[in-house]
């Protein structure tokens, strides 16, 4: 029998709200620092780096939902990212209603750097949460399933 998942109570959504807040302020001013991206930015340009040798390119509405953003939101990201020449839109050639979406070789160059920085600040949050005792059962938890997803890779 497997146990049930604790339940979420007020105080644990706290803590939970808590770590993912200082996370992603480390990682904000990383990202930005460093590279001169929000991490909203550098969230879109990792997936279109990941995806680029694919044959499809993603839909706004694919972006939207891997970002974690409204589709409008996603679109007004795109065009900030496309002015700056980090990325390619083009109208989709088998529905001409719908964009897709390419990282430009500057956007492929980014991405990677960026990614080192962001998975060393998320690092840094971690290890500095860990040290807090109401957020340090959920550091365990958040590291054992980012190691779980990376042996499943």
């Amino acid at each position: 029998m497997t146990a049930s998942p604790p339940a979420v109570t007020r105080e644990r959504w706290q803590v939970l709200c808590r770590l993912l807040g200082s996370a992603e302020a480390r990682i904000e001013r990383a990202l930005r620092t460093g590279h001169g991206v929000s991490a909203r930015e550098f969230a879109l340009l990792d997936v279109l780096s990941r995806r680029h040798h694919d044959d499809g390119r993603p839909s706004t509405r694919d972006l939207a939902h891997a970002i974690g953003l409204s589709h409008s939101a996603t679109t007004r990201l795109m065009i900030r990212l496309e002015d700056r020449g980090l990325i390619r839109r083009s109208p989709c050639t088998a529905d001409a209603r719908r964009i897709r979406t390419r990282a430009s070789d500057t956007g492929l160059a980014l991405a990677r750097q960026a990614r080192h920085t962001h998975r060393a600040a998320l690092r840094e949050a971690l290890a500095e949460a860990a040290g807090d005792p109401h957020l340090a059962p959920v550091v365990r938890a958040v590291r054992d399933e980012l190691e779980r997803r990376v042996a499943t890779r």
